[in-house]
């Protein structure tokens, strides 16, 4: 309980670091084109469109599709984008090179009411699992179900923050953790309830193999996480896209054995009763199941949505679209031609 409030108050604090510009990026024969921008968006008022090619940004040339990584990764332009503080985009546009200002905005000044909102309702059933837990503190899969619940209040979070700080890499490295186990947990929870299954009465280490898979695989990716932080360079950042590859896999592998777990329980237990609170289980994993995917794939569309209309697509040319909690936004196209001349 006092890691979701210390981990949430952390992202909570640092939300206004994470940069937004509303403009989506790929990198099409070595140039790197923006392929959308959001409505109201920081990227449409500086007169950015779709189409545009990033030459350079402030005055830095841009060689690396990682360099456009602006709203999380360190791996981006040198002296990373802040909010508030201009930015000098240099583009070309029909063969011709123009400049445009561009103000970064943050995640939490374009949605400051979804984020203060969503961290008190995480705290409130956070509250709500303490209780349970203190009620019926001898059942097992009471405790299961607590420390699951934990794990998907900071998995909610989205996000990790790639700055080299103590505080924002400690948050970070527990939302990787929590999210990597929150599977193989669900799983260990159904497994005992409502009644042990009859496979983990006879395999009782069925749970311990699939936390420790989850283990080696979180400490691989942690370990390349925090190396790119410090260390940064396109061949860190490539090695975390080959490595998440394996990590979505696990994700959806955890969360589809939950799945069959809840249905096998539910076939082999004949009590009307259990048989309701597996239909329970089985809805509540398979509902977690899609969150868990949507989160990690389409981040940041919940957050701006009402207020830009973004949504989060995965794409060419961006690596962070692989990486859990790194948003990509990208957007609805904007259609309005804007007129030719200097931005």
């Amino acid at each position: 309980m006092l890691l979701v409030v210390v981990v949430n108050t952390i992202y909570l604090v640092n939300m206004y670091r994470v940069i937004f510009i509303g403009a989506g990026f790929e990198s099409i024969d070595g140039n790197f084109i923006i392929s959308s921008v959001a409505v109201r968006s920081p990227a449409e008022k500086a007169g950015l469109r779709p189409g545009d090619i990033i030459l350079a940004v402030n005055s830095i040339p841009i060689k690396e599709p990682a360099q456009l990584d602006f709203g999380i990764n360190l791996n981006s332009v040198p002296n990373p984008l802040k909010a508030g503080k201009p930015a000098i985009f240099k583009i070309s546009r029909n063969n011709e090179e123009y400049t445009a200002t561009l103000i970064p905005s943050s995640l939490m000044l374009e949605a400051p009411v979804f984020f203060y909102i969503k961290f008190v309702i995480i705290l409130l059933f956070s509250f709500a699992s303490v209780f349970i837990l203190v009620k019926k503190y001898r059942d097992h899969s009471v405790r299961i179900f607590f420390i699951y619940f934990q794990l998907y209040a900071i998995t909610q979070i989205a996000y990790t923050l790639g700055y080299p700080s103590l505080l924002a890499n400690f948050a970070s490295v527990i939302f990787l953790y929590s999210t990597f186990l929150s599977g193989a947990v669900l799983i260990h929870f159904i497994l005992v309830f409502p009644q042990p299954a009859l496979i983990y009465i006879r395999f009782k280490f069925i749970p311990a193999v699939i936390y420790g898979t989850g283990l080696l695989l979180c400490t691989s990716f942690v370990i390349l996480y925090i190396t790119s932080i410090y260390h940064s360079s396109p061949e860190f950042y490539y090695q975390l896209v080959s490595v998440n590859r394996i990590v979505v896999t696990w994700i959806l592998a955890t969360f589809s054995i939950a799945i069959a777990t809840s249905i096998y329980q539910f076939r082999t237990i004949k009590n009307t009763l259990s048989r309701n609170q597996i239909r329970i289980a089985l809805s509540g994993s398979h509902h977690h199941n899609h969150l868990i995917v949507f989160s990690h794939h389409f981040p940041g569309q919940q957050e701006c949505r009402k207020r830009i209309r973004t949504y989060s697509l995965p794409g060419p040319g961006r690596v962070s679209h692989y990486i859990p909690g790194v948003a990509r936004q990208t957007a609805t196209m904007d259609r309005q031609v804007f007129p030719s001349g200097n931005l």
